[in-house]
């Protein structure tokens, strides 16, 4: 049976996830395959158009990208810069797609608090955007249907790892690999203030998104600690990626509105929908300070990251016995 129809007759993507008792080397191939298989998953229905399939292809390649750079440690130099390069690139085309479909939403949510008159003049901000999800899918399909692709997905089944000994377990490395991570977020986050640029908010976003997924990943070795970490981090992640949706699409509205063949009408209620959208995202903003300032307070990841450096302690120390009875 081929890998294409292995993955057409699952009924769910199989998870990312690191297994620290196995070879570091064999946990880090196993995972690029993992990460492909999830992206065939959702591949056939993403390029037909589906929202929730694209948004779900988008969230994979993220997923990967987190683990390709958790692992970059165990990756060839070559292969790695090349996935580095890839990898952005398949994720904006999807990217493009996906954010349509978030602006379309975010713009009929924030049109039912205008007059209705008013937003009924939004009619051809909703044509704009339909337009132009229709050019992003079919450049987000030429691109899954390049040559280019292809050899992206066979690089990423068959990696490129640099020469570790055998007897190595991913466990030895778990705690070095994941400081870096949770020190890059909260760097993003020290200066952060209400008042800071949109793009120190979605710095600390990545930040915290790549902190996530790399806790989900190695899921067979967290605890209470790391549980209480993500539930956290998906509430920052969740008020986060408002606050950046909100500056999307106040971005957008602005480049809109300087169409000349706009009506009076759809002028007004474009001005009146980036009010709106300018207010609400400095009241997320400040929302979302506030609960940085409580999450910083609780130290939550600096504790998950030492309850993950114990717990495989306590793993490498039992194989090691392990193998010394045998």
């Amino acid at each position: 049976m081929t890998a294409a129809v292995q993955v057409a007759i699952i009924d769910r993507p199989p998870d990312i996830a690191l297994m620290p008792d196995e070879s570091a080397v064999a946990a880090a191939a196993a995972a690029l395959r993992t990460g492909v298989a999830a992206l065939k998953f959702y591949e056939p229905a993403a390029l037909v158009g589906e929202v929730e399939p694209v948004h779900q292809y988008r969230v994979t390649l993220r997923r990967l990208r987190a683990a390709i750079e958790l692992l970059a440690g165990l990756l060839h130099g070559s292969r790695l810069r090349y996935y580095r390069l890839e990898l952005p690139l398949l994720g904006h085309s999807a990217g493009a797609v996906r954010d349509c479909d978030a602006l379309g939403e975010l713009v009929r949510k924030n049109a039912a608090s205008l007059d209705p008159a008013i937003a009924r003049a939004l009619v051809p901000a909703y044509q704009t955007i339909s337009d132009q999800r229709v050019a992003a899918l079919r450049q987000f399909a030429q691109m899954l249907h390049s040559p280019r692709y292809v050899k992206l997905i066979e690089r990423l089944n068959s990696p490129l790892l640099r020469r570790i000994p055998a007897e190595e377990i991913l466990a030895q490395r778990v705690p070095a690999m994941i400081r870096p991570v949770i020190s890059g977020a909260l760097r993003a986050g020290a200066r952060l203030t209400a008042a800071s640029s949109a793009t120190a908010f979605h710095r600390l976003r990545i930040r915290l998104k790549r902190v996530r997924y790399t806790f989900e990943m190695l899921d067979v070795i967290s605890g209470k600690q790391t549980s209480r970490a993500l539930k956290r981090l998906k509430r920052m992640q969740e008020i986060l990626g408002e606050q950046q949706d909100l500056v999307t699409t106040a971005i957008w509205m602005r480049q809109f509105a300087r169409q000349p063949i706009l009506t009076g009408d759809t002028l007004l209620a474009t001005g009146a929908m980036l009010q709106l959208t300018t207010e609400r995202r400095a009241e997320v903003a400040a929302e979302a300070f506030r609960l940085w300032q409580k999450f910083q307070q609780s130290a939550v990841l600096r504790k998950a990251q030492r309850e993950i450096a114990e717990r495989t302690g306590v793993r490498r120390q039992a194989l090691h016995e392990e193998e010394g009875a045998a």
